[in-house]
This record gives C-alpha cells, structure tokens and sequence, in this order.
C-alpha cells in the first residue's frame, strides 16, 4: 500500500473505541506496515481537541495536556510518522483554495488535501467532502 495521509476522523475513530467508525478504522490499521501512516501537526492539533470536546467525548473528555500524550502515544506506533511540512505546500494550498466551490468552512479539507498532494501519499479519511479536490488520491473509508 502506498504510505499516506490520515484524516483527524481516522485518528479518532482509532482513538475511541464507542466511535461509531472505530471498527472500520481499526480493521483498515491493522493491514498497515511500518511507516505507510503519516499524521500532520494540523491533524495532530484537531485530534488533541475533539479528545477534549465534551460534545463529542462526553464525560471522557480529555484536559489538553492528556489529549496531547495520547496523540503522543499514538506516534509511538511504528506504522505511525510524524511528518513536517513539505517545501511544496504553498503552491498546493493555493490550488486547493482558488476555487470558486470550496467554500471557507474547508479551509482545514484543503489544507490537508495540498499536504497529501505536495507530499505524494493518498490521503485516508471518512470525509466525502475530499472528492472536491482533483488531484488528491483518496482512499474514502465507508461503514461496513
């Protein structure tokens, strides 16, 4: 499988086993070898705060520092790489945002979507929104 980009809903999904995405996420990341799953410090960011989110989480929100080590321990994992910006980003982002049908509300989609592109990896999500952008190659995740 070609190495990727994983959305903030996989992370989550994996992260929280009463997700109701949690089952399709873990049998996706249990066919995974080391290094195929690259996790972005935007991605990391949005993970750390809707594990704080008691709209989401309940009353098993995390304090952003606990949120914070869970992602950590979640780097830990040898099919897991943190990756930095690649150098060519901004001609990405430019492409992804210069269109008159991504509205702002997909600042973050586009984002992601010029991170995967720039960086050469699929980009895994839940997400159908990412069927916008031409050029990304998705691997749309579905519950079974």
């Amino acid at each position: 499988m070609k190495q990727c980009l994983v959305d903030v809903n996989v992370v989550v999904a994996l992260l929280v086993p009463r997700h109701v995405h949690h089952q399709v996420a873990h049998n996706w990341f249990g066919d995974l070898i080391a290094g195929q799953v690259g996790l972005c410090r935007l991605a990391q960011l949005a993970v750390v705060r809707l594990l704080g989110n008691p709209k989401i989480m309940g009353t098993e929100a995390l304090s952003a520092s606990d949120g914070w080590n869970v992602v950590q321990k979640f780097l830990e994992d040898d099919r897991i790489e943190f990756l930095k910006e690649p150098p060519s980003m901004e001609s990405f982002i430019t492409a992804t945002l210069d269109h008159p049908h991504n509205p702002a509300k997909l600042v973050t989609d586009g984002y992601l979507a010029a991170f995967a592109m720039s960086s050469h990896r699929k980009f895994v999500t839940f997400d159908r929104d990412f069927l916008r952008f031409r050029g990304l190659e998705l691997e749309l995740l579905v519950r079974q």
